[in-house]
């Protein structure tokens, strides 16, 4: 019986039954035209005239090559020593004429189906790519596969094809490319053809071609892990490799940033302590109106301050010993001291040790403050600043008795006090701070983890990162200094989290490293790359992206679509199998008396999976009337997997099963068996 799915009802006609009658029928039936008469392969089936002439012209051109000048030949048979393929065809030319209606059958519509396949699903995988291919030249190379099948040296079919079919040689001297790393033809090119011969040969079981192949692929691999050690040695003044990960950089900078934040806080204690040391006094009267001042400071604020009993009880305490004791003058003083507390109108002034133990005083309340609520940390925050303020002004406005040096020891420790404020604390609107006070850890908070100071710096991915990662690496940067080996760590660091993969994630590519290169310097990662990087670094970066971009393997060169293992298996087997079905009808309906068995014989090698050969011209015109059919369900199978891989839905999952039982059954009407190779239910998903 013959079957065809016209829109998912299959309908059933007896063997043998004209394309005609079937497709009238139909038509009565459901309004509408056959699927054979509209879905055979009209290029496939035009084609097949021309090809199997120009077959035939050359197998007699190189048998007139092969035998000289003398016969009409271009060429000497010297000249086939130095191409096998070319050597093959001479000695073959005489039989190859006989077999040209199979060659150039073979060649039209296995060549037709071919780079059909791949076009249609680059053009899902890769359609940037798939819009520029020339379908023209894209038949010439499935042409040319087919060829190589039929001969035997095929991609996978055996190890006997010599070096030149199946990779080119490096256009570059060995470790003479970019970044000192050999390209070969096609990564040098881009030229598809190439691309595609050389993964061939890479993915070639072992042998001459394969293992060159794979020898120079394992070269390559050696040269682009020393190009990357170049850069990264280049981010470094010394030349040297100061960190290996991102997260190790984090922690090396983490660490560097806590050292000098311990170092300029205790620079600030010591030029505290020299000012003290220096004799001198404030005024008494500089603290009449201190509680007065202090208020009016916190009121003025673009963003006042709000001191309340309830809700900032640390900041109402300060705020009222201010008030109510230091500007009456009773200072706190050592509880130990016999002496006890003197009466106002003996005080002359308070020396520098008194103030600063005032300020004492006023930081504890600030401590308990942060620990009672954010607010209230706000507050008290804001009451010691308006504090050392109203000092600055009273030392520096005349009302400071002593030594003068006292007041220059003053205004210096004022000035480490705030760079170390403005550089490793959080001021009012100060994100930044915030972030630096995250990563070393401050008012009683831990340190943030490795993984953590690498985002603050670089952003998850680093090709993206925001305005606050931009705005953190060049405080960093003024810490440490941007020639020290902190610093180059920094960059080292950014550099990785770039191009290598993270542990646990499948490999980047050379593809996704060349895009990740190009959206840092170029994209949203430009203002980071400029904050880091000087412009010889970035070249380097540059170059290493460029490098990845000549590695990377098109989707239409990898042929990823042949990967799939069960397809490739059954696209495979349907082409041996109507290989073979071509030459055997051809043998038994269009070769000349007595050569039925010969050419037949070839067709049934060439396919090399035929389990039985035609021998009756009737059985062979009726799987001719089968081949359209055959045909229709393959191509219905090739588009349901392109839509398949486009949207991975569940309806185009359902209709790869539906064309895929389709499929299977046409080919057992011709003897082709694929039901051993079909996925289980669940294959499409994987």
């Amino acid at each position: 019986m013959i079957e065809v799915d016209v829109g998912g009802t299959i309908v059933e006609f007896p063997d043998g039954t004209p394309p005609d009658v079937m497709k009238s029928a139909l038509q009565k039936k459901f309004g509408a035209p056959a699927a054979p008469a509209q879905n055979s392969t009209p290029a496939a089936i035009a084609d097949i005239g021309p090809e199997i002439k120009a077959a035939f012209g050359e197998n007699l051109q190189a048998t007139k090559d092969a035998l000289g000048p003398s016969f009409g030949g271009q060429r000497g048979p010297q000249d086939f020593l130095s191409s096998p393929l070319g050597a093959m065809r001479g000695v073959l030319g005489l039989p190859g004429m006989l077999m040209s209606p199979l060659t150039g059958t073979a060649r039209s519509v296995g060549g037709h189906t071919m780079a059909d396949t791949t076009h249609a699903i680059g053009s899902v995988i890769a359609p940037d790519i798939a819009a520029k291919q020339d379908p023209r030249a894209m038949y010439e190379q499935a042409k040319s596969d087919v060829d190589l099948s039929m001969m035997g040296m095929a991609p996978g079919r055996g190890a006997g094809a010599p070096a030149a079919t199946r990779v080119a040689p490096p256009v570059n001297p060995v470790g003479q490319g970019p970044l000192g790393v050999t390209l070969s033809e096609g990564q040098a090119t881009r030229d598809l053809g190439a691309i595609q011969r050389e993964q061939s040969a890479i993915r070639a079981p072992s042998g001459p071609a394969g293992d060159r192949a794979k020898q120079f692929v394992q070269q390559q691999q050696g040269e682009v892990a020393g190009a990357k050690d170049t850069v990264v040695k280049g981010l470094d003044r010394f030349g040297q490799r100061v960190v290996e990960t991102p997260q190790e950089a984090a922690q090396y900078t983490q660490q560097a940033l806590q050292t000098e934040a311990g170092r300029a806080k205790a620079g600030v204690k010591q030029a505290y302590d020299q000012a003290k040391a220096i004799p001198g006094e404030v005024e008494a009267a500089a603290f009449d109106d201190i509680g007065q001042s202090i208020k009016q400071d916190l009121s003025s604020r673009p963003d006042p301050v709000i001191v309340d009993d309830k809700l900032t009880p640390f900041a109402t305490r300060a705020l009222s010993e201010l008030e109510h004791q230091v500007q009456t003058l009773r200072v706190p003083n050592n509880k130990a001291s016999p002496y006890g507390q003197p009466p106002r109108n003996q005080i002359a002034g308070i020396s520098l040790e008194g103030v600063e133990q005032i300020r004492k005083r006023l930081v504890s309340y600030r401590k308990g403050a942060y620990a009672s609520n954010p607010e209230d940390g706000r507050a008290a925050s804001a009451i010691v600043d308006a504090f050392d303020s109203h000092i600055d002004r009273a030392v520096n406005g005349g009302m400071f008795n002593g030594d003068p040096r006292a007041i220059n020891a003053w205004n210096a420790a004022r000035a480490a006090h705030s760079d170390y404020r403005s550089t490793f604390t959080a001021g009012k609107n100060d994100p930044v701070g915030r972030v630096v006070e995250k990563i070393i850890g401050t008012k009683g908070n831990p340190a943030a983890i490795p993984n953590d100071v690498a985002d603050f710096l670089y952003g998850s991915s680093g090709i993206n990162p925001n305005s606050l990662n931009v705005a953190v690496a060049k405080r960093v940067k003024g810490i440490l200094g941007d020639q020290s080996p902190e610093w180059a760590a920094v960059k080292q660091g950014l550099f990785s989290r770039i191009v290598e993969t993270p542990p646990g994630v499948s490999d980047m590519g050379p593809g996704r490293i060349a895009q990740n290169v190009n959206k840092f310097l170029h994209g949203g990662g430009q203002e980071l790359a400029d904050a880091l990087f000087n412009p010889v670094e970035k070249s380097l970066i540059r170059q290493y992206g460029e490098l990845h971009r000549a590695l990377e393997v098109p989707q239409a060169g990898a042929q990823w679509s042949n990967n799939l293992p069960w397809m490739k298996q059954i696209l495979g087997k349907m082409s041996d199998g109507m290989t073979a079905l071509l030459g055997a009808i051809i043998g038994n309906t269009l070769a000349p008396p007595g050569m039925h068995g010969i050419i037949e014989g070839a067709g049934a090698v060439i396919g090399g999976k035929v389990r039985g050969v035609l021998r009756q011209r009737s059985e062979a015109a009726q799987i001719a009337k089968q081949m359209p059919l055959v045909i229709d369900a393959t191509q219905k199978f090739q588009k349901a997997m392109t839509a398949y891989v486009k949207s991975q839905s569940q309806p185009s999952q359902v209709a790869v099963s539906v064309s895929l039982s389709n499929l299977i059954r046409s080919a057992s009407h011709v003897g082709i068996n694929l039901a051993a190779d079909a996925p289980t239910p669940d294959a499409n998903q994987r």
